[in-house]
């Protein structure tokens, strides 16, 4: 802001010229800009029309049929301007009609330059003030009329839990909630602590979130993963699939019968853990060509307890995220039947070594 704005300018309305220049004087020597002079309330008009002026200094007796009073509410309306008013009486009644133009002060003929100076400085304390005022007035009338149009709730409680402020969704929703309508809206609240300089709990946030969506999709992929693991259940393959680190991410019901544990037990355990030592070691090689992302079958003969010796055919299938590797899904499929079969048309000199019919 530059020396010359920040003068404030004065216009004198005073029809006693001696008083008008000691007046204007005063005003000079105290660094502002007295810049004009008028006896009545047509050349005051005049005057703040060609500058428009930030304190008046209005004697309430002047030249014309307007007095002071009468030309202090004209200027006020059309100029905004700080009034203090100049009158060689205390007239009650008189002060009770100026009151009505709301002034910033009163002083009173022969005004010492004291009173002048803190008058001055007062009445423009003041406008300082209410400019602020305006200011914060209008930014808050600017937020609540963002947080008016926001779609989500916003409330916000003093330390005594009473309302204060409720945004129109805010309002909305307490209007459904009073009158128990019914509403597939779900809102998750979360309160936000308001606190003071020193760190004092004044009052508290309410955000209301719209998750009405999101438990949508939260039910549906429930129900997929089960209908999923419903059908995996009752296919004739196990099926297992793991992370890049090898631990288990699921298992299905065959599964847990190859395994002979629970998949609860399954989940979460080590790959070398679940098929055991000698079964990792051999798996290695297929281990290391699904996490390069490559999809392999292996055809291990299983062993059981029963001295019966199944045949399966397992087939790794790399889980792929954005091209890349995240860990892999084993499918297992008994081919002992078909195999046997295979066997027993083969004849015995091409039999695979350690193979008996």
């Amino acid at each position: 802001m530059s020396s010359q704005a920040a003068i404030p300018s004065v216009l004198i309305v005073e029809d006693e010229r001696l008083v008008a220049k000691d007046l204007q004087r005063s005003l000079k020597d105290m660094g502002y800009d007295p810049f004009a002079i008028a006896a009545s309330a047509d050349e005051a008009i005049a005057c703040a029309s060609a500058k428009r002026p930030d304190v008046v200094l209005m004697d309430i007796r002047i030249k014309g049929q307007a007095d002071g009073i009468s030309t202090a509410a004209v200027l006020k309306e059309k100029f905004q301007v700080i009034v203090i008013f100049l009158t060689a009486h205390s007239n009650t009644a008189i002060l009770d009609r100026a009151k009505r133009t709301e002034p910033s002060g009163y002083l009173l003929k022969p005004v010492r330059e004291d009173e002048l100076r803190s008058a001055m400085e007062v009445a423009l304390y003041k406008r300082e003030l209410e400019h602020s005022r305006q200011i914060l007035r209008a930014c808050e009338q600017r937020s609540l009329s963002i947080c008016d149009n926001v779609p989500m709730p916003i409330g916000y409680f003093d330390r005594s839990g009473q309302l204060q402020f409720g945004n129109r969704a805010f309002r909305a929703t307490c209007a459904l909630d009073s009158e128990r309508q019914e509403s597939d809206r779900q809102l998750e609240l979360a309160y936000v602590p308001d606190a003071d300089s020193s760190g004092s709990v004044i009052g508290t946030y309410a955000l209301g979130f719209d998750v009405t969506q999101r438990e949508m999709l939260i039910t549906e992929l429930h129900q997929a993963r089960v209908d999923l693991e419903t059908i995996l259940d009752n296919v004739p393959a196990s099926v297992t699939s793991w992370s890049k680190d090898l631990t288990n991410r699921f298992a299905n019901r065959a599964a847990e019968l190859e395994f002979r544990m629970r998949r609860d037990e399954m989940h979460g355990r080590h790959m070398e853990h679940v098929l055991g030592d000698r079964r990792f070691g051999a798996l290695q090689p297929v281990i290391q060509s699904v996490l390069a992302g490559l999809r392999c079958t292996h055809d291990p003969i299983n062993s059981s307890i029963d001295n019966a010796s199944p045949f399966s055919r397992e087939s790794y299938i790399p889980d792929l995220r954005d091209g890349t590797v995240v860990g892999f899904h084993v499918v297992s499929t008994d081919v002992t039947e078909p195999r046997d079969k295979e066997y027993r048309r083969t004849p015995p000199d091409r039999l695979p070594p350690g193979a008996e019919r």
